[in-house]
């Protein structure tokens, strides 16, 4: 089940914001590349870099079919990436505050579902009285 719906047929709107995207990106990698950031520098990948902000993000500002296949490739890495990235962040989610929160209501003996058996011999539990004027007023 993908969280993510993606273009496939996008129109000249789409497809100039893809080429802003791949023009400023990829020549600001390129860049930090030819300035030796973060690790070393390495001309042939900043070349290569600029070489796909020229193609990628001038046709795509143009608007031309020419920009298509990068799209297509574009939005499939994206995709992959945003399906991958999603469960990693709901596990940690999951895993670094729901759990732990569990277990320290467990700790604290909180029962709010009702889970334990009660006292006495029916699950049955009394609720107030009913009051017509209060309850309807403020349902939740």
């Amino acid at each position: 089940m993908s969280m993510v719906e993606i273009n496939w047929s996008p129109d000249k709107k789409a497809l100039r914001g893809f080429g802003w995207a791949m023009l400023i990106g990829f020549g600001i990698i390129g860049l930090a590349k030819f300035a030796g950031w973060p690790i070393a520098r390495n001309l042939n990948y900043a070349y290569v870099c600029w070489g796909i902000a020229l193609v990628a993000g001038v046709s795509g500002l143009l608007g031309s079919k020419v920009a298509l296949p990068f799209y297509y490739v574009w939005m499939a890495i994206g995709w992959v990436m945003g399906n991958i990235m999603t469960r990693v962040i709901f596990a940690i989610f999951y895993y670094l505050l729901i759990t732990p929160m569990g277990f320290f209501m467990r700790l604290c003996g909180r029962d709010k579902l009702v889970l334990k058996k009660p006292e006495g011999e029916t699950y049955w539990r009394e609720h107030r009285p009913y009051d017509e004027n209060r309850d309807y007023q403020r349902q939740f």
